[in-house]
């Protein structure tokens, strides 16, 4: 019943991001770290996202959070590279956990790959430390 319930969950989640983000980037990819993982994101505007990640650890874990972007932390001469931070919630069969992340993304100007680099820790009924590094394709 959990499984059907999640499936469900992520499908409105999804549904929904999808229509918020229509007019913005949307990008997808995996992530390598603790836990590895498939990795989405949504761009709502261009200072703000919601990230997802559906990851393979002990058992499958969902995370979904909403992100902040400051563009003018960090300069450089080609592409473009955000600082982002923000907060959401990760669970999975047995836990339920608030989670925080902060990371930095490198969006190429050549090509529609990003590469990112992130830490999330989590707090819930343990405390979970989370991060890893990721690449993203955006269409």
């Amino acid at each position: 019943m959990k499984k059907i319930v999640f499936i469900f969950a992520l499908l409105i989640i999804l549904t929904t991001i999808n229509l918020i983000a229509i007019d913005y980037q949307k990008s997808a990819g995996f992530f390598i770290g603790k836990p590895f993982g498939i990795s989405a994101k949504f761009d709502i505007s261009r200072k703000n996202a919601i990230d997802i990640l559906i990851a393979f650890d002990k058992d499958v874990k969902f995370h979904t959070d909403y992100l902040w972007k400051d563009y003018e932390r960090f300069k450089v001469t080609e592409g473009k590279l955000p600082l982002y931070y923000g907060g959401g919630f990760m669970f999975d069969d047995d836990d339920f956990c608030l989670q925080l992340k902060g990371g930095i993304e490198y969006i190429f100007d050549t090509n529609p790959l990003s590469v990112y680099i992130e830490i999330a820790p989590s707090f819930g009924t343990t405390f979970i430390l989370q991060g890893g590094v990721g690449v993203r394709y955006a269409f």
